[in-house]
């Protein structure tokens, strides 16, 4: 058997792919300042692991050009289906964290001055509760994936630096290309005392 790699669960929608990292467990309720290696340790676990596993498995599909998914990872699992990278227009990851970090998984991608490697802007952190009151407002799968597409964009901005998940549901429904919308409003102005209050 060739190289397998793992991943808690796929979504396929069109030609979009969802690759999903579910991760239980809770962040210290200490203060950083005491122990921050712990925190951090802890910081490695929840948000930067589920985000290298997905990363992985996002890789080990686009260098192969096709892989098998089986029903498990033993020897004696069965072979469920093929994917193709080619079949997918955009392929998204998404980590979903029982314990509630929004403050810090919208900032994901930005916590490498803590040690934490989210290493694409195609990942999406998010936590169960906030996951639910997307589930609540979107209207349709469209919807949502074209969501997923703008809050990439922003991701890949440095003029949008959100302190919660929320927030970029809040500028999507609002504004919806929000990252555009940030460039046009600082269009010309110095941008290092930006600070976005939803």
């Amino acid at each position: 058997l060739g190289s397998r790699t793992e991943t808690d669960g796929l979504i396929i929608y069109d030609d979009v792919l969802l690759i999903v990292e579910v991760k239980s467990g809770a962040l210290d309720t200490g203060s950083p300042l005491l122990d921050f290696d712990n925190h951090q340790k802890k910081l490695i676990e929840l948000i930067e692991n589920p985000a290298t596993q997905a990363k992985k498995f996002r890789e080990h599909l686009i260098e192969n050009k096709e892989v098998e998914i089986f029903d498990g990872n033993l020897r004696s699992s069965q072979v469920l289906t093929r994917l193709r990278a080619a079949s997918f227009r955009k392929i998204f990851q998404c980590t979903v964290h029982v314990d509630n970090l929004t403050h810090l998984t919208a900032k994901a991608r930005k916590l490498t001055s803590l040690g934490i490697h989210v290493h694409t802007s195609a990942n999406w952190s998010i936590s169960l509760d906030d996951l639910r009151v997307y589930a609540e407002l979107f209207e349709s799968p469209l919807q949502f994936l074209h969501f997923l597409e703008q809050r990439e964009l922003a991701e890949n901005s440095k003029l949008v630096d959100l302190n919660d998940e929320l927030d970029h549901l809040g500028l999507y429904l609002q504004k919806n290309n929000y990252a555009r919308y940030a460039d046009e409003l600082m269009e010309g102005k110095n941008t290092s005392r930006l600070i976005w209050d939803t």
